[in-house]
């Protein structure tokens, strides 16, 4: 009996020490690693935490316009956001346009962005074009758009769009959805 009662204190010890090892280990651990690793957020140089821009600067632009061979509707992507912060680009993400009475099947929009600049005294441009196609079953008096896209524009472009119907006649809705990258 006293060979057992030896054996259980020894090993009630055995389970005493083990548990208050496994207690203190882990903090004992975490508080070495935690004084070797500091990670400092400064406003000098601090870690950025979104991207920036996509939820906090929000982008539309509407229009309506009547169609002709050279009518174009645009607007020009800002410098600036409403609270006054610095336009780094503008990322357009999504495309209509809806298009009543236009006498014959247009091939669908085209965007266009036309930076202008000077450069020793010659004004140039650049004109990059996008083309987006209208479904191939347009409703009769009626053809419709709604195009997911990734277009980035610089602030201070130009970005016109008109319907590829090359006709007078009939109305074209417009709009572009999408969001500022801003500093």
């Amino acid at each position: 009996m006293r060979l057992l009662k030896q054996a259980l204190t020894v090993m009630g010890t055995v389970v005493v020490i083990a548990i208050i090892a496994a207690l203190v280990t882990p903090k004992t651990a975490h508080a070495i690693v935690a004084t070797a690793v500091q990670v400092v957020n400064t406003s000098a140089n601090s870690v950025p935490i979104n991207d920036g821009g996509s939820a906090e600067e929000p982008f539309s632009w509407e229009a309506i316009s009547r169609t002709t061979p050279v009518n174009i509707t645009s607007f020009t992507t800002p410098s600036t956001t409403a609270d006054a912060r610095a336009v780094q680009r503008l990322v357009i993400e999504h495309v209509t346009a809806d298009c009543q009475n236009l006498g014959v099947l247009a091939s669908g929009i085209r965007l266009d962005a036309s930076p202008s600049f000077s450069q020793a005294g010659v004004s140039l441009s650049f004109n990059p074009e996008f083309f987006l196609p209208f479904p191939n079953n347009p409703v009769v008096g009626e053809q419709v758009l709604s195009q997911e896209t990734r277009i980035y524009v610089d602030p201070g472009v130009a970005v016109g769009v008109n319907a590829l119907a090359f006709v007078n006649g009939g109305v074209c809705s417009y709009s572009a959805y999408g969001h500022l990258i801003v500093q």
